[in-house]
């Protein structure tokens, strides 16, 4: 499988070096307005997620071990050792699991709209009731360009200005060819799982942590979205997110002083 990088900003090894990850059905052009912002500190480098944009995928490569190993392996032939991490949604999954894994590789770690439990549990009420999640997960597998095309009407839903955003939202994803839609729905199936423990592990370890949701972050356009009471919110895409305010606060993270 031929894992897809790209780089932005500083050369590498003149700047410090940030990961991005982006979510579930998308790619990593997803990150073009934050990349203008970051461009002159850091060396940025996103990765399209097997089966996502321009990666290839299969079955194994696309569970979170599978991801986990084959970033692993291509940031290692790309000379990358140590980074900084951030992922949004599905990406901040496989970020958490990557540190877990390899540790000493990773120098800082962010979430942004990363849930615990993207699906309802007994005990955890802020997640997509397992019937629509599974009726979702059908009917992407049966019909995955419309399904896809409906889950990008859903994030622009409750703005003010859904259709300027759902044409510039639509624009970025039909920058890159269609995705591998067998490996795709592949990659569903790891956000059905519970990763409270994950979230623990992450939190516990000695590596600073931060995890951007919409209690942390100012909503663009005053959207305001509760976490506990939509699973959209979770899911809600990163340039939705005041740019220049997720950038001020990956800067406070990431920079000295």
């Amino acid at each position: 499988m031929k894992l897809h990088l790209s780089y932005a900003g500083q050369p590498l090894h003149q700047a410090p070096t940030l990961v991005l990850l982006h979510g579930w059905g998308m790619h990593s052009e997803i990150w073009q307005p934050l990349c203008t912002l970051l461009e002159d500190d850091f060396s940025l480098v996103l990765i399209d997620l097997p089966g996502h944009g321009l990666s290839k995928g299969d079955a194994e490569n696309c569970t979170l071990k599978g991801m986990v190993t084959e970033i692993h392996n291509e940031l290692l032939k790309a000379g990358i050792s140590q980074a900084a991490w951030l992922g949004w949604s599905l990406g901040g999954i496989v970020a958490m699991a990557y540190a877990q894994s390899y540790r000493d590789n990773v120098t800082s770690l962010m979430t942004l709209c990363t849930s615990p439990c993207f699906v309802v549990r007994e005990d955890w009420a802020a997640g997509m009731d397992t019937d629509t999640f599974a009726q979702f997960s059908d009917a992407f597998k049966t019909h995955p360009q419309k399904t896809l095309q409906r889950f990008a009407m859903l994030q622009v839903q409750g703005s003010e200005t859904a259709r300027q955003d759902l044409k510039q939202l639509k624009s970025l994803i039909s920058s890159v060819s269609d995705p591998d839609y067998p490996a795709v729905s592949t990659a569903l199936e790891i956000l059905e799982a519970d990763y409270r423990a994950l979230y623990c592990a992450a939190d516990q370890s000695d590596l600073p942590v931060s995890h951007f949701c919409v209690n942390t972050i100012r909503w663009h356009r005053q959207v305001l979205l509760s976490i506990s009471g939509s699973f959209r919110a979770l899911l809600w895409l990163c340039w939705q997110v005041h740019p220049m305010c997720l950038c001020c606060q990956i800067r406070r993270c990431l920079l000295p002083g």
